[in-house]
């Protein structure tokens, strides 16, 4: 899915880069506003680098929070098929859930955590 305010952000910080070497050019040699361009140019660069790190981020502990999940219905599915029938069998898949949840709920807080901080970057 394509986010479009990022986009929209992108165009609206190129178009004022725009902006603003349209008026250095008209300038008489403003050395000054051509270094405010290529300081907030290395801004958006650091920015988007940010961005891009903390989404790839996200993407992994998704899927990681996926798999999770897809272990914890495979073992449910084992517990209450009735086909396990030895009860140290049925204690291991007990214990197992019971950290997969911790580890389920470990792995929806870093993702709630990495949603948030994208946000505030974008």
């Amino acid at each position: 899915m394509i986010a479009l305010y990022p986009l929209y952000r992108l165009q609206q910080v190129d178009t004022r880069i725009l902006q603003l070497q349209n008026k250095l050019s008209a300038s008489d040699g403003s050395a000054e506003l051509e270094k405010k361009v290529r300081v907030r140019e290395s801004k958006r660069q650091t920015l988007e680098k940010q961005l891009h790190a903390n989404r790839i981020s996200l993407k992994d502990a998704e899927l990681q929070l996926a798999t999770v999940e897809a272990r914890v219905r495979e073992i449910q599915k084992k517990l209450y098929s009735g086909n396990t029938r030895n009860p140290k069998e049925l204690a291991s898949f007990n214990k197992e859930l019971a950290l997969l949840g911790t580890q389920k709920g470990e792995l929806e807080e870093r993702v709630l955590q990495l949603m948030d901080e994208v946000e505030q970057k974008i």
